[in-house]
């Protein structure tokens, strides 16, 4: 179905095309019309038939090569290029190139948005480069001649590049990178990189900044100083600080490494900490994991509820034991012999043989 802009545009190339009696009816109600009023200089209102600099405004829909106004407002903009201070769109925007101070439209397709500030709704761009881009989703559909392009939700910018100061919406793309970060409900594409960052969802390739947090990390890599996951499925965190406060299924490389619920996968730090069980391996210099580990500890000194596996260090010490303790001073507490050094093995019923 046609749009009311798209029928305007098809009616002056018929009635190009076909020049009979009824095309130039068409091309004179098109063309011919009173002078425009005073609005239309910030305005290409409903029921507005003028020209404008270069182009033409019809019934809310700007039609221009090249647009340039300090303040603007529309339904709809089809051109090349569109210039402004302060340009608000109420449904769409199309154009190669928008380089706008202050933009707010409800869907942009665009190859490069370049500006000071952006709260479009949905943006598909190849490089949106803004200071603050700020994608909001309205919560209903836009009526005609109804102020949409804004709202509280967030809205999604899909492309290749979104650079600024500071980035907020939903994420498709290549790289999301802020000065002073970045804030996505939902993240999927590449690299996510600021001082902080922050996603709700995230599947890519890597959050990258001083401070990350990740409420549920599908798959990927956050690197940074301190890196906070609520729930770890798939995935590496390298860090000064490693946090997941649920559970952890990955890898944690750095200083400090906390599991708050049950880990499968690989600790490496200086100290590594699991709340709760452990499925893999932890290495470093102190090595903690509160209930069950089943794998392997390895470092100066490990301590566990229970082990299935291997403890080596300078001190190992466990509840139960159903595996081997190669250390200085190894020590089961429910064993027969709670003390043993050197070397200290059990097979049987979790104590020592």
């Amino acid at each position: 179905m046609l749009t009311r802009c798209n029928a305007t545009i098809t009616c002056m190339i018929m009635a190009l095309a076909f020049p009979s009696a009824a095309g130039a009816g068409v091309w004179q109600q098109a063309t011919v019309q009173p002078p425009p009023p005073p609005s239309a200089l910030f305005a290409c209102a409903p029921q507005h038939n003028h020209p404008e600099l270069v182009g033409w405004c019809h019934d809310g829909c700007l039609y221009s090569l090249v647009h340039v106004n300090a303040i603007k407002q529309m339904d709809e903009f089809y051109g090349l290029v569109q210039v402004g201070g302060m340009v608000e769109a109420r449904r769409r925007t199309i154009a190669l190139l928008q380089l706008v101070w202050l933009a707010d439209n409800r869907e942009l397709f665009s190859l490069f948005q370049l500006g000071i500030r952006d709260t479009t709704a949905s943006v598909w761009s190849l490089v949106q480069l803004n200071l603050l881009n700020w994608q909001s989703q309205p919560q209903a559909p836009c009526p005609k001649g109804s102020n949409c392009s804004g709202g509280t939700a967030q809205g999604r910018f899909n492309g290749g590049l979104q650079l600024g100061l500071f980035n907020r919406g939903e994420f498709r793309g290549l790289v999301q990178a802020g000065g002073v970060g970045n804030y996505s409900n939902d993240f999927g594409g590449g690299l996510q990189l600021g001082l902080g960052n922050y996603a709700k969802s995230f599947w890519g390739l890597a959050q990258l900044g001083a401070l990350n947090w990740i409420d549920d990390l599908e798959l990927g890599i956050q690197g940074g100083v301190v890196n906070v996951v609520d729930e770890l499925h798939l995935g590496l965190q390298v860090g000064a600080v490693n946090v997941v406060d649920d559970d952890a299924a990955g890898l944690q490389l750095g200083v400090v490494n906390y599991v708050d619920d049950d880990a499968e996968g690989l600790q490496v730090g200086v100290v590594n900490y699991v709340e709760e069980d452990l499925l893999g391996l932890q290495l470093g210099l102190f090595n903690l994991a509160l209930e069950q580990v089943e794998g392997a500890q390895v470092g100066l000194v490990n301590w566990a509820s229970s082990v299935k596996g291997v403890q080596i260090g300078v001190v190992n010490r466990t509840g139960r034991l159903q595996g081997i303790q190669i250390g200085l001073v190894n020590v089961v507490d429910k064993a027969t012999f709670p003390v043993i050094p050197l070397i200290n093995a059990s097979f049987g019923s979790g104590q020592r043989g």
